[in-house]
């Protein structure tokens, strides 16, 4: 694993995002345009429309209306385009290839798919000029170890590494490393229903652990989980939202949509503007009403090009918090 330092002085401040990261909102968001053959991205776990029928213009258009929810925030964060990939299918799904950790570290992983590891080309480069002084390391996962971001879910000082096809266990060894300089915890967690661990959990700014519970392998690892019902107009049979694994269950009553199962379900995933705001997709419409029943006020987001190819709110930015 490589290190470089940094001497930059415009500021950003990267934080472990789990739990919410910092105590307020905003920060800096990471975000890469999406490229002229986006249809072409991989697709691993799900079955949806033919990428042939994916729109290059309507997903120009949903990336740009995915930003400025957070360009207006309160506060409002600082839009940083890193330089596009136009040969890279999945380049637009920056989060797998950069996580922001504590103590002004960002992670430049190494993609498990062979035909996205060019998408590292000059990145470093790119963080060390543009993220300024604030950014003290970047660190490199190196050889043959893999690792993508979308397998990482930070919750407060422990950081949940996803077992799938696309993280080894050498890529797992030197994260253990990097997070045991930094005072952090590494927790694996296996997926094998899912791409990515964040396709099947990601975490409330509470801590709490949000998952569609037929594609979380084991529930019980995490402290905290809450079992939400859905998805997406293309998955299958629905499910109570509950609270594991001794809290009270808690049932709703709005009638569940015709679904197939697929491998992707949108009401997992969860992007936090602050401690009580939260990003979705606008394809999890009984989710974002539980949350919005638990105090949180929740915007959502048509992401539907994206999510055809695997991906969801959480892969189309990195945010380091202030």
């Amino acid at each position: 694993m490589s290190t470089a330092t940094t001497n930059n002085t415009t500021s950003a401040s990267p934080r472990g995002e789990g739990g919410g990261g910092g105590r307020g909102g905003g920060g800096t968001l990471l975000v890469r345009r999406p490229p002229p053959n986006l249809a072409s991205g991989q697709i691993t776990h799900i079955s949806t429309p033919a990428p042939s029928s994916i729109s290059h213009t309507l997903a120009l258009a949903q990336w740009q209306a995915y930003i400025s929810l957070f360009a207006t925030a309160t506060p409002p964060w600082q839009i940083i385009e890193v330089p596009p990939a136009p040969t890279c299918a999945d380049s637009v799904f920056v989060e797998d290839i950069l996580v922001s950790l504590p103590r002004g570290t960002i992670l430049v992983t190494s993609p498990g798919a062979e035909s996205r590891r060019p998408e590292l080309d000059g990145i470093e480069e790119f963080l060390r000029a543009h993220l300024g002084g604030d950014v003290k390391r970047v660190v490199r996962i190196e050889g043959e170890a893999r690792l993508d971001g979308g397998d990482l879910l930070k919750v407060g000082r422990t950081v949940y590494v996803g077992r799938s096809s696309r993280t080894n266990d050498l890529g797992r060894a030197q994260l253990r490393a990097l997070l045991k300089e930094l005072d952090m915890d590494l927790v694996e967690v296996p997926v094998t229903k899912a791409l990515h661990l964040k396709s099947a959990v990601t975490a409330l700014p509470d801590g709490t652990v949000i998952g569609y519970e037929p594609i979380v392998d084991d529930p019980s690892i995490f402290p905290s989980f809450l079992a939400v019902p859905e998805v997406s107009r293309v998955q299958s049979s629905p499910v109570q939202s509950r609270l594991l694994p001794s809290r009270q269950a808690l049932t709703h009553s709005l009638p569940p949509p015709p679904r197939r199962r697929t491998g992707q379900e949108h009401g997992v995933a969860v992007v936090v503007l602050s401690p009580s705001h939260l990003v979705m997709s606008s394809d999890a419409p009984r989710t974002t009403q539980i949350l919005r029943q638990r105090g949180y006020r929740v915007e959502t987001v048509d992401i539907s090009q994206f999510e055809a190819l695997e991906g969801c709110v959480t892969c189309l930015s990195v945010r380091i918090r202030t």
